[in-house]
């Protein structure tokens, strides 16, 4: 099926759902082909600290790539704030927005500290059970058409 949503003179992309994905019992989980490269739609908006350190750590242990990232770092006594926007086609592993986060809030190291907000759109995998394994851990079954094979 493809879906796109329209409002206000604003029309979304075209996605495509993969509607055997209702119908399986187990859930989208079980038709995931575990030897093939995924794509996770995960749309994570407004991780701050805690949440994103986490989301890092995963995507590490798991060995994803992160496309769609931007992130903001800003001083704690508001003395600035600096950006980072990746390009679409470029994918950050966990341990490069680790070192990416370290080196801007080295920019605010006399600042008291500083708070980070991160926004990805989704996490690409060489191999999907990694993607399963992820989704174990979290306890989560995603929903139809949020993973692409």
């Amino acid at each position: 099926m493809l879906a796109y949503a329209q409002s206000e003179g604003i029309v979304s992309e075209v996605e495509k759902i993969d509607t055997e994905q209702y119908r399986k019992q187990g859930g989208i989980i079980e038709i995931i082909q575990s030897n093939k490269p995924a794509t996770w739609n995960c749309k994570k908006q407004g991780l701050t600290a805690r949440e994103a350190y986490e989301f890092i750590e995963q995507l590490e242990k798991y060995q994803g790539k992160a496309y769609g990232v931007s992130l903001i770092v800003s001083a704690l006594d508001d003395s600035g704030e600096v950006s980072y926007v990746a390009a679409p086609d470029c994918g950050l592993s966990g341990t490069t927005l680790k070192e990416l986060i370290q080196h801007l809030q080295s920019i605010f190291k006399d600042a008291q500290g500083s708070q980070i907000l991160i926004d990805v759109d989704k996490v690409t995998l060489e191999l999907s059970q990694s993607l399963k394994d992820w989704f174990a851990a979290m306890k989560y079954q995603p929903k139809p058409g949020e993973v692409q094979q």
